[in-house]
């Protein structure tokens, strides 16, 4: 029968929206109260990572960490059919998606919610630890109450989800050479210049051609294949091969000192990686060599001059007998 003074009621509203009041209708005894309590909190925070500007991985990692407080919770996954008709799991521990065989089903430690009303088309997966079937149902049901809210936020991150790692799948497809897995050469012929003290190494087979010719060129694919896993064993930290075409790689060689005892070395160990490589199974009686053209840069210089350097320094190699390493003049 008391009427409250206008200026108190917006603070007395905000402070009853703060009280876990119906956390007790649930409640069976002080301890189950106090865990609905945490549960209820825990519950708050998920939501407010559901209105956060954040991407899926992060999504289910945080929500993890926040539920894992009340929950014993091993992991969180989203799962979806894709157009292919297989099924992809993307957590925290594969971003990009993982093959499986079907849909996880609920069980005594897997709470499945679908995502969508197409159900199972996606949905979202919590895997419990053993104790999972302990836990009171009335803790699950309070993080139920989030799916209304969780459902289009976890949907709409996954399909952004997806799009992003289907356009950097095409992007690192685009940049490197199909057959050897090396970059390509339209990669190094965006770089217009160096940006930092490089050697710029090409590296030729010697004799291809009479690979493909003898033994076709099935076998002189393998060839290469075999010679381009050599040249990227043979990298250092910061090296970067390429096929810049046919039977030719060129190396970028980050270099401390420009000097022809250094380009020579850093010629060599690429040489030597390539006459290492084991061909007699698929070219009985041939071995594989390599030349080398080397040719130092100082950052600003520009790479076509380099290659072109390099290009020179390979001819004068091959002149002089082949398999070998030469290095261009200043």
């Amino acid at each position: 029968g008391y009427v409250i003074p206008g200026h108190l009621v917006n603070g007395m509203f905000e402070a009853l929206f703060d009280l876990d009041c119906g956390v007790m209708l649930l409640s069976k005894s002080d301890v189950h109260l106090a865990l609905l309590v945490d549960a209820a909190a825990a519950a708050r925070r998920v939501e407010a990572v559901l209105r956060s500007d954040i991407d899926l991985v992060g999504l289910l990692d945080a929500v993890c960490d926040i539920a894992g407080t009340v929950l014993p919770i091993a992991s969180l996954a989203v799962e979806r059919r894709e157009a292919d008709r297989t099924f992809r799991r993307y957590d925290t521990a594969a971003a990009d998606g993982e093959q499986i065989d079907g849909p996880s089903r609920a069980g005594p430690t897997r709470w499945v919610v679908a995502l969508t009303d197409d159900e199972p088309d996606s949905q979202l997966v919590v895997e419990l630890t053993g104790a999972g079937s302990d836990t009171p149902p009335e803790i699950l049901q309070m993080f139920a109450m989030l799916l209304p809210a969780a459902r289009p936020v976890v949907e709409r991150m996954l399909d952004l989800h997806v799009a992003e790692t289907e356009r950097e799948e095409w992007r690192r497809s685009a940049s490197l050479d199909p057959l050897t897995g090396l970059e390509n050469r339209q990669l190094l012929d965006i770089r217009s210049s160096l940006d930092h003290p490089v050697a710029v190494l090409m590296i030729d087979l010697d004799g291809f051609k009479q690979i493909n010719d003898r033994w076709g060129h099935p076998i002189g694919d393998e060839v290469l294949r075999r010679v381009a896993s050599a040249i990227r064993a043979a990298l250092r930290s910061k090296d970067r091969a390429f096929r810049y075409g046919g039977e030719e790689f060129i190396v970028l060689a980050p270099a401390a000192t420009h000097d022809d005892v250094v380009a020579e070395l850093l010629g060599e160990r690429f040489r030597g990686a390539v006459e290492q490589v084991e061909t007699r199974d698929v070219t009985p009686g041939s071995t594989i060599s390599a030349s080398v053209g080397v040719a130092m840069g100082s950052a600003g210089t520009p790479l076509i001059r380099m290659i072109e350097r390099a290009d020179l320094a390979l001819y004068r190699a091959k002149r002089l007998g082949k398999n070998r390493v030469e290095v261009a003049g200043a």
